[in-house]
C-alpha cells in the first residue's frame, strides 16, 4: 500500500486533485448551469463518502481526507478543457502505477472512473436537467475515459 508520504508534492497535487477533475470532465463535456450544480453537488458528495467504499486502500482513503478537507473551496484551480483534464487524469494514473502495487492502482483507476460515472448520473439532459440521466457526450466521454485508464 501507498500513502501520501510516498508521493512528492506535486505528484500528489496531480493525485488528489484527479479524482476532481474527472468528474469535472464529464461536467464540461456537456454543461448547463443547472446540471453543474446538481453535478458539482454529487461530485463532493461522492469523494467525501468515498472513504468507506475503499477502507483497505490508504491511498483512497487520504485523498478523501483531502477533498473533505477542501470541499468548501469550491471548484479547484485546475484543467480548463476536457483534453486537458484527460492528459491531467492520466498523469495521475500513470504515477500511481509507477509507485502503487497492481491491485491498489487498479481500484485508484476505478475510483477516477466511478467519479465521473457519478457526475454523469446527476442530472439529466433537458429541462433542468429532467430527461435522460447519462447524455450521448456524456457516454462517449466514460467511454473514452475507461479507454484512457484500461478500466472496463
Amino acid at each position: 500500500m501507498t500513502t501520501k508520504a510516498n508521493y512528492t508534492s506535486d505528484e500528489w497535487k496531480v493525485v488528489a486533485d484527479a479524482p476532481m477533475f474527472a468528474g469535472l470532465s464529464v461536467a464540461k463535456v456537456d454543461m448547463s448551469v443547472v446540471s453543474f450544480a446538481k453535478e458539482f453537488t454529487a461530485l463532493i458528495r461522492f469523494l467525501t463518502e468515498a472513504g468507506g467504499k475503499y477502507p483497505s486502500n490508504e491511498l483512497i482513503r487520504a485523498i478523501v481526507a483531502d477533498a473533505s478537507a477542501k470541499k468548501d473551496q469550491g471548484e479547484p484551480q485546475g484543467p480548463r478543457t476536457v483534453d486537458e483534464a484527460m492528459a491531467l487524469i492520466q498523469r495521475a494514473a500513470h504515477i500511481v502505477e509507477a509507485k502503487a502495487p497492481a491491485k491498489e492502482a487498479g481500484e485508484y483507476k476505478g475510483f477516477l472512473v466511478r467519479a465521473a460515472e457519478v457526475v454523469a448520473k446527476a442530472s439529466g439532459e433537458g429541462f433542468f436537467g429532467t430527461g435522460e440521466a447519462v447524455s450521448d457526450k456524456e457516454k462517449k466521454h466514460l467511454e473514452r475515459l475507461r479507454k484512457a485508464l484500461h478500466v472496463q
